[in-house]
């Protein structure tokens, strides 16, 4: 595998974090996440409930699921990410990151264990607690990659890079456009496709076309508009109004809808 490739996995994996992050590291997200703590304790699962008090009960799965949560957050997208680079199910990406994240998420338990009742020594133990944990993460990670995979669907995202020769849309351009496309645009009964060469008008939906960019990474923000990621030169606020500047200089509207779209770009 020459460098470029080794860049563009690289980059896959990075973009696939930080769209797991975006959809997973809202207010909503993380009150549902305080309402799993507070269940936990209040049911008291593995014997916490006749082990430790109220309050430390709190603690103990406030620690545990809080850092498991985190360390599911980093593990999932990289693995499912590589998957997709082999061309491997995505579910198989999702075991895997369950088993790498339950490693540390054992040892937090672990810790816990050791200060608020006693180290656990028996390896039985040591394995039921690992397989716990990483059941928990699978389940987590299953439903998190589908709500990421569903909203990138709506939003017109697609968090996966593929080759320019793959990218169905692509093959509908010119030649003399070449295959770095930067933004497309809805007109009438046509889509205004610009590329780092030039634009040119294809006769077609705009959802037809947004559904034959898949590989690329880019994302919708606008009714009629949608831009590559790689093309974004900044985020700008006028009169009001959310705009991304492309790196051809063009100005791109951003809808109230889609604002969440470019919140970490």
């Amino acid at each position: 595998m020459n460098n470029d490739e080794n860049s563009s996995d690289a980059t896959d994996m990075l973009f696939a974090i930080r769209q797991w992050l975006h959809q997973l590291v809202t207010w909503r997200h993380l009150a549902m996440l305080a309402a799993v703590v507070l269940l936990f304790a209040w049911l008291a699962p593995f014997g916490t409930y006749t082990r430790l008090a109220g309050l430390e009960r709190i603690v103990y799965w406030t620690l545990a699921i809080g850092l498991n949560w985190v360390f599911g957050v980093i593990a999932t997208p990289l693995a499912v990410t590589c998957m997709q680079v082999v061309h491997w199910p995505r579910l198989i990406g999702v075991a895997i990151g369950a088993l790498v994240a339950a490693l540390p998420g054992t040892g937090v338990v672990l810790l816990l264990e050791a200060w608020f009742d006693e180290p656990l020594e028996m390896a039985g133990e040591l394995a039921f607690v690992y397989a716990s944990v990483a059941l928990i993460h699978m389940a987590i990670g299953y439903v998190g990659t589908e709500l990421v995979r569903k909203r990138s669907s709506i939003d017109g995202l697609s968090p996966a890079r593929a080759s320019p020769d793959a990218v169905q849309f692509l093959a509908r351009l010119s030649p003399c456009l070449g295959r770095r496309l930067l933004h497309l645009r809805m007109r009438d009964h046509y889509v205004e496709a610009h590329t780092s060469e030039g634009s040119e008008l294809v006769l077609m939906r705009f959802t037809d076309a947004l559904k034959e960019l898949d590989g690329l990474e880019g994302m919708r923000v606008h009714r009629s508009h949608w831009i590559a990621v790689d093309a974004v030169s900044r985020v700008l606020r006028e009169g009001g109004r959310t705009y991304v500047e492309l790196t051809n200089g063009e100005r791109v509207p951003v809808s109230r809808s889609y604002r969440h779209a470019i919140k970490n770009l």
